[in-house]
């Protein structure tokens, strides 16, 4: 594993066709928005303790059939702490009555965070789960999932954000407060982080941490942006001893200490045309 921030834009000529196809997408319109349905609460399960655990349950989110977001509530009678899982990019359809998390979104999410249709829905389903501007909450988000777990880091919604974790998710060009915890999780040669245009921050609040991912000849450069390879990197991050992991991780987990878990629900996110 590697701490820090290097480029990961080797494919570059990919990376710009998806923006220039995104913001073709946007200029056309279609859909402004979603809606949010609740579709049931899980069974109890217990709280995450590893950066592994919090990886499989974004994974978990982003493979159902129907494009959903996760929300957990945590208690100890006193004050609450929700944690949300947010999917990635499900499609590349775009347009009216396509998908919330669809390339539009993606780009959108570049552009104006708070205008994508993702960070819409996202962000209702946060009001219907019953999160307030004074609970705490902590968003683990995929690619574009983790695009929106940096925007409401950054302000966006008004909810009072504690700490993110973000897999392969482009955020640098961000700017987040320093009381935040960021622990960003990027391999070396994923191309979809270079989206952002800049350099992650190496600080106190903010580590970032991957590996290369081996590529055989002719297999593409987004092979490294694989989920799967995402939730295998952060469980090897619970083995990292090094001082800005340990520090971010624990900061992270350490969220749940001494709560219970009350409750999970599912939301299932729909598009509204535009």
């Amino acid at each position: 594993l590697t701490t820090g921030q290097e480029s990961s834009g080797e494919d570059s000529v990919a990376a710009a066709s998806m923006v220039a196809v995104g913001l073709s997408a946007i200029t056309r319109g279609g859909r402004v928005g979603a809606e949010v349905e609740t579709v049931g609460a899980l069974g109890m399960r217990a709280a995450p303790t590893s950066i592994g655990a919090l990886a499989e349950r974004v994974a978990a989110t982003h493979v159902t059939e129907k494009p959903t977001v996760v929300i957990e509530r945590y208690t100890d009678g006193n004050r609450s702490v929700f944690v949300a899982y947010l999917p990635g990019m499900r499609t590349l359809e775009v347009g009216a009555g396509s998908e919330p998390f669809d390339l539009a979104a993606s780009v959108q999410q570049l552009a104006d965070p708070e205008k994508a249709g993702s960070q819409i829905a996202v962000e209702e389903a946060l009001r219907a789960a019953g999160v307030k501007p004074t609970d705490e909450l902590v968003v683990a988000g995929y690619s574009q999932g983790g695009m929106v777990a940096g925007a409401l880091a950054s302000g966006a919604g008004g909810f009072n954000v504690s700490a993110i974790v973000t897999l392969g998710a482009p955020i640098a060009q961000l700017e987040l407060p320093p009381e935040i915890a960021v622990m960003a999780i990027e391999h070396s040669n994923d191309v979809i982080p270079a989206l952002s245009g800049a350099i992650n921050p190496l600080t106190e609040n903010w580590v970032t941490v991957g590996r290369e991912i081996d590529l055989h000849p002719g297999q593409s450069a987004l092979t490294a942006h694989e989920l799967d390879a995402y939730v295998e990197t952060s469980k090897l991050i619970d083995g990292d001893d090094s001082v800005g992991v340990t520090r971010i991780r624990d900061t992270v987990l350490k969220k749940f200490e001494g709560l219970r878990l009350v409750e999970t629900q599912t939301f299932e996110l729909k598009p509204i045309d535009g």
